[in-house]
């Protein structure tokens, strides 16, 4: 027994004919088409007659690595549609036979059709030697089979990896749970007023009188940093927390552009950074780089002052920038011109597009810090004329603008808070509290100046 050359076109297996070409085979009259997949175990089987060919190579014949099925209970299916097209039995072969966990064999008469021997030759092409017949000039049907099992099979998976999309698109833009205030603790209790808070997880550092100071988290006495330098602003503080980012020098008006330095912590060591003057800064989330503002326009800069590139001009004056964890977004404060309210502003880096956060809101807002994952950003509502912040809001981040969810507010007095500032664990919000107080007072038309009315007491 022995399996045809490549040549051969038809074969004789016991009563069937079998042609090579079209995965056809007749008996007695009759016609039966081969399905793609038992045609080619029936292929494969034929070019080994009488040894075994193992369910592996079988698998790796029938199934590309980076298609996934039931190997097993597919070849299974795949033999007995094979048996039932040459009326075979697994328990009596005739034709093939199982060995148990290991393979099968073709045990059958194999005998060539004679006078149907292709004369067609392809020059430069070499047959598959699994295939047995020559390449015909047209697709067989084996052939148009396998192409439409690969389209069926692309098909699934080009539906299943929709869905796997879709799915993820919905898991990513779900509703984040709404954060809570379920207590509050106070860490300072000197009465002096302050400006800007930033933490590195241990330590809070806060700006005072001009100078910059210092505290536990947990809370405790507040000790001045001393860095040699006066009228200092406290901007922002590196992602790994070993530096500050400040401006010094006396600021006349909102609009004057001082020079920036970094202050290493706790030492307190300050480092001019070239000659670099703005409004305002922002460590990159890298750590090497920081983004600073002038009165029209955002710039990027390495902390040694040099690689200056203009990040994009905008309409408003900025303040208080804001990097987003992934380094993708700035956001900042600044005057919104068409509704005569201070507004949070969005710059796209990879689009350079500038938008409003809230272009619906009307209250005027202060930029505030995104937790460490980026799921959440809190800022501040802000009263222009008492020129106080009032209350904390928090909004649930979305990758889709159409998607994020309204923004929800966190506190509602007595004290008004800002500058909100998420700890490392964004498990707490560090805030500062401003109690606004005032006096009674009565005009002496004699002594012709106001004097205190029921001292001790705010009225």
């Amino acid at each position: 027994m022995s399996s045809p050359p490549q040549s051969i076109r038809k074969v004789k297996l016991g009563d069937f004919e079998l042609n090579l070409e079209t995965a056809e085979l007749r008996n007695n009259g009759s016609k039966t088409i081969i399905p793609a997949q038992p045609f080619q175990v029936l292929l494969t089987l034929l070019n080994h007659p009488g040894a075994l060919v193992t369910r592996e190579e079988l698998k790796q014949q029938l199934w590309t690595g980076d298609i996934f099925v039931d190997f097993d209970q597919s070849l299974n299916k795949a033999v007995n549609r094979l048996r039932e097209a040459l009326a075979d039995s697994a328990e009596h072969p005739l034709f093939i036979e199982t060995l148990p966990k290991r393979g099968y064999r073709f045990i059958g008469e194999i005998e060539p059709v004679n006078g149907d021997v292709s004369e067609r030759k392809n020059e430069g092409h070499h047959g598959d030697a699994q295939t047995l017949q020559a390449t015909p000039a047209y697709p067989s049907p084996a052939v148009r089979h396998t192409s439409l099992l690969t389209k069926s099979c692309i098909g699934g998976a080009l539906l299943i990896l929709a869905l796997v999309a879709f799915g993820t698109y919905r898991w990513m833009n779900r509703p984040l749970p709404v954060p809570q205030v379920v207590r509050t603790v106070r860490i300072t209790n000197d009465g002096r007023r302050k400006f800007a808070l930033l933490s590195d997880g241990v330590r809070l550092y806060f700006s005072e009188r001009g100078s910059i100071f210092q505290t536990s988290e947990t809370g405790g006495e507040a000790i001045e940093l001393q860095t040699g330098l006066h009228d200092i602003d406290l901007y922002d503080i590196s992602p790994g927390g070993s530096e500050l980012l400040v401006a010094s020098g006396v600021q006349a008006s909102e609009t004057d552009e001082r020079s920036i330095w970094t202050v290493t912590v706790p030492a307190g060591t300050p480092r001019r950074v070239g000659d670099i003057k703005g409004l305002w800064a922002t460590w990159a989330p890298d750590g090497e780089h920081f983004a600073y503002a002038t009165r029209y326009a955002i710039y990027m800069v390495k902390k040694d002052g040099t690689e200056i590139r203009k990040l994009g001009d905008v309409a408003a004056v900025p303040w208080k920038l804001q990097f987003s964890p992934d380094g993708k977004r700035l956001r900042f404060d600044g005057y919104d011109s068409a509704r005569n309210v201070d507004s949070i502003w969005e710059m796209s880096l990879d689009r350079r597009q500038l938008n409003l956060l809230i272009p619906q809101w009307v209250a005027p807002q202060h930029t505030g810090n995104w937790t460490g994952d980026g799921r959440y950003f809190f800022f501040n509502t802000h009263d222009s004329v008492k020129d106080r912040d009032e209350d904390v809001w928090v909004l649930a981040e979305s990758r889709s603008r159409r998607s994020r969810s309204a923004p929800v507010q966190l506190t509602r007095g007595p004290l008004a808070f800002g500058y909100p500032f998420p700890s490392a664990d964004g498990k707490w919000a560090f805030v500062l509290g401003t109690q606004s107080r005032a006096e009674l007072a009565r005009y002496d038309s004699h002594a012709k100046q106001f004097r205190p009315y029921l001292a001790g007491i705010s009225a």
